[in-house]
Protein backbone atom coordinates (compact mmCIF):
# COMPACT_ATOMS: atom_id res chain seq x y z
CA UNK A 1 0.00 0.00 0.00
CA UNK A 2 1.03 3.66 -0.63
CA UNK A 3 2.62 5.23 2.20
CA UNK A 4 3.45 9.19 2.71
CA UNK A 5 6.64 10.60 4.76
CA UNK A 6 6.27 14.21 6.39
CA UNK A 7 9.14 15.44 7.82
CA UNK A 8 9.84 16.67 10.84
CA UNK A 9 10.60 20.41 11.89
CA UNK A 10 13.63 21.93 9.84
CA UNK A 11 13.85 18.83 7.86
CA UNK A 12 13.11 17.78 4.06
CA UNK A 13 12.71 15.01 1.54
CA UNK A 14 16.19 14.16 2.05
CA UNK A 15 16.38 13.89 5.99
CA UNK A 16 13.47 11.44 5.11
CA UNK A 17 15.45 9.48 2.51
CA UNK A 18 17.13 6.42 4.35
CA UNK A 19 13.33 5.68 5.95
CA UNK A 20 11.85 5.75 2.69
CA UNK A 21 14.62 3.20 1.62
CA UNK A 22 14.06 0.73 4.06
CA UNK A 23 9.81 1.31 3.55
CA UNK A 24 10.04 0.72 -0.05
CA UNK A 25 12.57 -1.86 0.23
CA UNK A 26 9.82 -3.62 2.07
CA UNK A 27 7.59 -3.46 -0.88
CA UNK A 28 5.43 -0.16 -0.10
CA UNK A 29 4.72 2.60 -2.53
CA UNK A 30 6.22 5.30 -0.66
CA UNK A 31 6.26 8.94 -1.43
CA UNK A 32 7.57 11.90 0.19
CA UNK A 33 5.99 15.34 0.80
CA UNK A 34 7.94 17.53 -2.29
CA UNK A 35 7.23 20.90 -0.08
CA UNK A 36 10.57 21.57 0.44
CA UNK A 37 11.84 22.25 4.00
CA UNK A 38 9.26 21.85 7.14
CA UNK A 39 9.54 25.52 7.96
CA UNK A 40 6.16 25.16 10.47
CA UNK A 41 2.51 25.19 9.08
CA UNK A 42 2.02 27.90 6.87
CA UNK A 43 0.12 28.19 4.42
CA UNK A 44 2.49 26.49 1.07
CA UNK A 45 2.39 23.10 3.44
CA UNK A 46 -1.23 22.96 5.20
CA UNK A 47 -2.37 23.10 1.62
CA UNK A 48 0.25 20.95 -0.31
CA UNK A 49 -0.29 18.18 2.25
CA UNK A 50 -4.02 18.18 1.81
CA UNK A 51 -3.27 18.21 -2.27
CA UNK A 52 -0.41 15.93 -2.00
CA UNK A 53 -2.28 13.09 0.18
CA UNK A 54 -5.27 13.79 -2.02
CA UNK A 55 -3.24 13.13 -5.13
CA UNK A 56 -1.36 9.73 -3.43
CA UNK A 57 -5.38 8.56 -2.76
CA UNK A 58 -6.40 8.93 -6.16
CA UNK A 59 -3.46 7.60 -7.91
CA UNK A 60 -3.43 4.16 -5.50
CA UNK A 61 -7.36 4.21 -5.63
CA UNK A 62 -6.62 3.14 -1.62
CA UNK A 63 -5.93 4.91 1.17
CA UNK A 64 -2.71 6.06 2.38
CA UNK A 65 -0.59 5.00 5.78
CA UNK A 66 1.34 8.43 7.01
CA UNK A 67 4.52 8.54 8.73
CA UNK A 68 4.98 11.93 10.57
CA UNK A 69 8.43 12.30 11.75
CA UNK A 70 8.33 14.59 14.96
CA UNK A 71 6.24 17.73 13.55
CA UNK A 72 5.32 15.75 10.71
CA UNK A 73 3.64 13.34 12.85
CA UNK A 74 1.57 16.07 14.20
CA UNK A 75 0.68 17.13 10.86
CA UNK A 76 -0.13 13.38 10.16
CA UNK A 77 -2.15 13.35 12.83
CA UNK A 78 -4.04 16.24 11.32
CA UNK A 79 -4.82 15.25 8.21
CA UNK A 80 -6.32 11.95 9.33
CA UNK A 81 -8.68 13.60 11.74
CA UNK A 82 -9.55 15.98 8.47
CA UNK A 83 -10.08 13.37 5.57
CA UNK A 84 -9.96 9.53 7.75
CA UNK A 85 -11.28 8.25 4.32
CA UNK A 86 -8.21 8.88 2.57
CA UNK A 87 -5.85 7.32 5.37
CA UNK A 88 -5.13 3.81 6.26
CA UNK A 89 -3.52 4.58 9.37
CA UNK A 90 -0.68 7.21 11.23
CA UNK A 91 2.72 6.16 12.48
CA UNK A 92 4.88 9.21 14.28
CA UNK A 93 8.29 8.95 15.15
CA UNK A 94 8.89 11.15 18.42
CA UNK A 95 5.83 13.47 17.61
CA UNK A 96 5.11 15.85 20.57
CA UNK A 97 0.89 15.73 19.48
CA UNK A 98 0.24 16.07 23.08
CA UNK A 99 2.63 19.24 23.72
CA UNK A 100 -0.36 21.67 22.97
CA UNK A 101 -0.76 25.13 22.28
CA UNK A 102 1.49 26.85 24.74
CA UNK A 103 4.15 23.73 25.31
CA UNK A 104 7.77 24.12 24.93
CA UNK A 105 10.32 22.09 23.14
CA UNK A 106 14.11 22.16 22.48
CA UNK A 107 12.97 24.08 19.26
CA UNK A 108 10.28 26.22 20.51
CA UNK A 109 12.58 29.36 19.89
CA UNK A 110 12.94 28.66 16.35
CA UNK A 111 9.43 27.49 15.95
CA UNK A 112 8.72 30.98 17.58
CA UNK A 113 10.63 33.18 15.29
CA UNK A 114 9.25 31.13 12.19
CA UNK A 115 5.57 31.70 13.69
CA UNK A 116 4.78 34.97 11.65
CA UNK A 117 4.84 32.42 8.19
CA UNK A 118 2.34 30.11 9.56
CA UNK A 119 -1.05 29.81 8.97
CA UNK A 120 -3.54 31.83 11.45
CA UNK A 121 -4.78 28.71 13.01
CA UNK A 122 -2.05 27.20 14.08
CA UNK A 123 -2.82 27.09 17.82
CA UNK A 124 -5.73 25.67 17.19
CA UNK A 125 -4.57 22.39 15.19
CA UNK A 126 -2.21 22.12 18.15
CA UNK A 127 -4.79 22.20 21.22
CA UNK A 128 -7.47 20.29 18.57
CA UNK A 129 -4.42 17.27 18.87
CA UNK A 130 -3.71 16.97 22.07
CA UNK A 131 -6.26 14.15 23.60
CA UNK A 132 -8.62 13.62 20.73
CA UNK A 133 -8.11 9.95 19.72
CA UNK A 134 -8.08 9.58 16.14
CA UNK A 135 -10.29 8.18 13.77
CA UNK A 136 -7.95 5.34 11.95
CA UNK A 137 -5.21 3.16 13.67
CA UNK A 138 -2.34 4.68 14.85
CA UNK A 139 1.05 4.08 16.30
CA UNK A 140 3.14 6.48 18.52
CA UNK A 141 7.21 5.30 18.40
CA UNK A 142 9.38 7.38 20.87
CA UNK A 143 12.04 7.56 22.89
CA UNK A 144 12.23 8.85 26.57
CA UNK A 145 16.17 10.06 25.56
CA UNK A 146 15.00 12.25 22.19
CA UNK A 147 16.95 15.33 23.64
CA UNK A 148 14.02 17.65 21.40
CA UNK A 149 11.04 16.91 23.05
CA UNK A 150 9.86 15.07 26.04
CA UNK A 151 8.61 11.62 25.73
CA UNK A 152 5.43 11.80 27.22
CA UNK A 153 4.16 14.25 24.65
CA UNK A 154 4.31 11.57 22.46
CA UNK A 155 2.29 9.10 23.83
CA UNK A 156 -1.07 7.88 22.05
CA UNK A 157 -4.30 7.61 24.12
CA UNK A 158 -4.75 3.99 25.15
CA UNK A 159 -7.37 2.28 22.68
CA UNK A 160 -8.31 -0.58 20.64
CA UNK A 161 -6.65 0.76 17.87
CA UNK A 162 -3.76 2.47 19.50
CA UNK A 163 -0.42 1.42 20.44
CA UNK A 164 3.24 2.84 22.08
CA UNK A 165 6.15 1.82 21.11
CA UNK A 166 9.33 2.55 23.36
CA UNK A 167 12.73 2.78 21.21
CA UNK A 168 15.37 1.95 24.06
CA UNK A 169 19.33 2.92 23.26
Amino acid sequence: HPVLVLPGFMADDPSTAPLRYVLRGQGYWVHGWNLGRNLGPTSHVVDGMIERLTTLYERHERPVSLVGWSLGGIYARRLAQRSPEMVRQVITLGSPFRIGASGRSSVSSMFDRLRPTHASDVEHVLRDLSDTPLPVPSTAIYTRTDGVVRWWQCLEAAGDRSENIEVIG
